[in-house]
C-alpha cells in the first residue's frame, strides 16, 4: 500500500509526465500502434473486432469476456474516423463474424467543418460499408460515441452524430447492422459521463469525463454481452482500485482489480510497451495476460507501477474477485526515470525495489526481468544509463538462486548498435510491428518450458536470441 503523501507525489509525476509528452509524440504513438496492427494473424471466421479509439484501447476486450482467443482489440489511442479509413485493410483483415465499432469523438474535439457531426457521421457509415463490402456476411455493431464536454465537445454535437448514425442503421432495415446505444446510459443531465469523479472514487464511471473506469466498463459490458454471446468476467460488485495513480492511469488500474487472476496466468506488467502488444495473438496463447499501463511515452514512473500490484493482484478479492497465485510474472519500467534524466544507480534501486516487492509477495512464482530497450541513438545519456542499468540487472538481479529470471529485449533491439528496423524511426523511441514479432520472440524464448507457446511469427526468419550475459561481456 502507498502512503497519501506517496499518492499526491504520483499523481503529480504523472500529470507533469502527460503535459510534457504530447503533441507530435501522440501521432507518433498512433502511428506505431498502426503498424503493430500489420503484423498480427488476420481474423479468421468465427472472430470478433473491436475497433476504436482510447476508449476501446483502454479495455482488453478478450480477458473481459473470458480469455476468448477469438476476441480481437483494435483500439488506438487519440485515432479519428478518417485515421481508420486510411488504416482500414490493416485493420479489418481476414473474415472476422462481428465488428465492433466505436469512433468519432475525437473527430468532435475539433470545431472544424471537416469535423462536423454530420462529417463524422458520413465517415462513421463508410465504415460500415466499407467492412459489409469487405466481409460478405460480417454483423456489423455500430457503438455510440460517449458523452462527454471535454476539449470542444459538446451535448449537442455528440447527439447529432449519434441521431444521423442511428437513423441511417434504421433505414437500411439490415439485421447484420445494428446500432448500440451507450450515449443514454451513461449521460447526466448536462452532457457528461454521469458520476464523474476524482480517482479514487470507488464508483465512479469515469475520472476525467472522457474514459472508463471498470464500472463505466462493467456498464458497457453488460449492455453488449448478448451481441458479443459471451458473459463477462469482471468482478460485479467490485470496486474501484485506482493504485494511487491519476486519471486515465488509474482508470486502467482499476480494471485490473476487477479482472481474476488463474493459476495458469503469465502476467506482463509494465507501460504502454506492454500494453500494445497483443502478446495473447502474436503468441497464440490466452494465459499471457497484459497488465501495461495507457498510452504515450515515457511511461509511468517505477513508484507508481508498485501502485499497481494491490488491485493486480489481490484487488477486490473481499468483493468476490478470484484472484489465484500466477504461474509467472514479468515486469518491464524504467522509461520515464530515464527520460526525466535519473542516474543509473537511482534507475536500478526503483526496479530493484519493484522487482523484489513482486519477489516477496509471490515467493514461488517464477519472476521475469525485462530489460529496458535502447533509447535513439542519439540520445546518447540516455542510451549510456540503459546499458548500464541493463547490465546490473542481468548481473545483480537475474542471477542463479534469486528466482528471477531474465526476458532481454535491449539485445533484442540491438543494444548500443540499436536495430533502428524495429523502430518507428531513427528518433523515434516507439518499435514497430516487426520490432512487436521480435519482441514476442524473445519473450517466447524466455517463457520456454514454463508455457507451451506457438512457433508462430511474422519475422522472414527465425531469431537467434542472446539473452544477456555474453551480449554485456562483450562491452558493447
Amino acid at each position: 500500500m502507498i502512503s497519501k503523501i506517496q499518492a499526491f507525489s504520483l499523481t503529480l509525476l504523472v500529470t507533469l509526465m502527460a503535459a510534457t509528452f504530447t503533441g507530435s509524440a501522440a501521432s507518433t504513438y498512433r502511428d506505431h500502434r498502426y503498424s503493430s496492427f500489420t503484423t498480427l494473424p488476420e481474423c479468421e471466421e468465427g472472430d470478433i473486432l473491436f475497433v476504436g479509439n482510447s476508449i476501446t484501447n483502454m479495455m482488453d476486450w478478450w480477458e473481459a469476456f473470458g480469455s476468448r482467443s477469438n476476441i480481437r482489440g483494435r483500439g488506438n489511442s487519440g485515432t479519428t474516423s478518417n485515421e481508420i479509413l486510411d488504416h482500414f485493410d490493416d485493420i479489418v483483415k481476414g473474415k472476422p463474424e462481428k465488428v465492433f465499432f466505436m469512433i468519432g469523438t475525437n473527430d468532435l474535439s475539433n470545431n472544424s467543418e471537416f469535423n462536423s457531426p454530420d462529417s463524422v457521421a458520413g465517415r462513421i457509415i463508410e465504415l460500415i460499408e466499407r467492412t459489409k463490402a469487405k466481409v460478405p456476411g460480417v454483423k456489423v455493431y455500430y457503438q455510440s460515441i460517449l458523452p462527454t464536454l471535454r476539449a470542444g465537445r459538446t451535448k449537442a454535437k455528440t447527439e447529432k452524430a449519434n441521431a444521423i448514425v442511428n437513423e441511417w442503421i434504421q433505414v437500411q432495415n439490415d439485421p447484420t447492422i445494428t446500432y448500440i446505444d451507450l450515449y443514454t446510459p451513461m449521460v447526466d443531465d448536462n452532457g457528461s459521463i454521469k458520476n464523474t469523479a476524482d480517482a479514487p472514487d470507488p464508483d465512479a464511471l469515469s475520472y476525467d469525463d472522457l474514459h472508463l473506469t471498470q464500472k463505466g466498463y462493467q456498464l458497457w459490458l453488460d449492455i453488449i454481452k448478448d451481441y458479443v454471446g459471451y458473459e463477462p468476467v469482471f468482478g460485479k460488485n467490485a470496486i474501484n482500485l485506482a493504485g494511487g495513480l491519476p486519471v486515465s492511469f488509474g482508470m486502467r488500474t482499476s480494471q485490473f482489480g476487477a479482472l481474476p487472476v488463474k493459476s495458469t496466468d503469465i502476467l506482463l506488467i509494465g507501460d504502454e510497451m506492454i500494453h500494445n502488444g497483443d502478446w495473447q495473438e502474436r503468441l497464440k496463447n490466452t494465459d499471457i495476460k497484459d497488465r501495461g499501463t495507457g498510452w504515450g511515452f515515457p511511461g509511468i514512473s517505477l513508484a507508481a507501477m508498485e501502485g499497481m500490484f494491490d488491485p493486480i493482484l489481490s484487488g477486490n478479492v473481499n468483493n468476490g474477485v478470484v484472484k489465484e497465485t500466477p504461474r509467472a510474472v514479468a515486469l518491464y519500467g524504467g522509461t520515464g526515470e530515464v527520460q526525466r534524466g535519473m542516474s543509473s544507480d537511482s534507475l536500478f534501486a526503483a526496479y530493484s525495489h519493484a522487482i523484489h516487492e513482486l519477489r516477496d509477495r509471490l515467493p514461488d512464482t517464477p519472476i521475469f526481468a525485462m530489460t529496458l530497450l535502447p533509447f535513439p541513438t542519439s540520445q546518447n545519456e540516455k542510451n549510456r544509463v540503459i546499458a548500464e542499468f541493463n547490465q546490473r540487472v542481468v548481473n545483480e538481479i537475474a542471477v542463479p538462486g534469486s528466482n528471477i529470471e531474465l526476458i532481454d529485449l535491449y539485445t533484442v533491439g540491438g543494444g548500443q548498435n540499436r536495430s533502428e528496423q524495429y523502430f518507428m524511426d531513427a528518433e523515434s523511441p516507439f518499435i514497430n510491428g516487426t520490432g512487436y514479432e521480435a519482441m514476442a520472440d524473445a519473450i517466447r524464448q524466455a517463457l520456454n518450458g514454463l508455457i507451451t507457446l506457438s512457433d508462430y511469427s511474422l519475422l522472414p526468419e527465425p531469431q537467434s536470441i542472446n539473452f544477456g550475459k555474453d551480449f554485456f561481456s562483450q562491452g558493447r
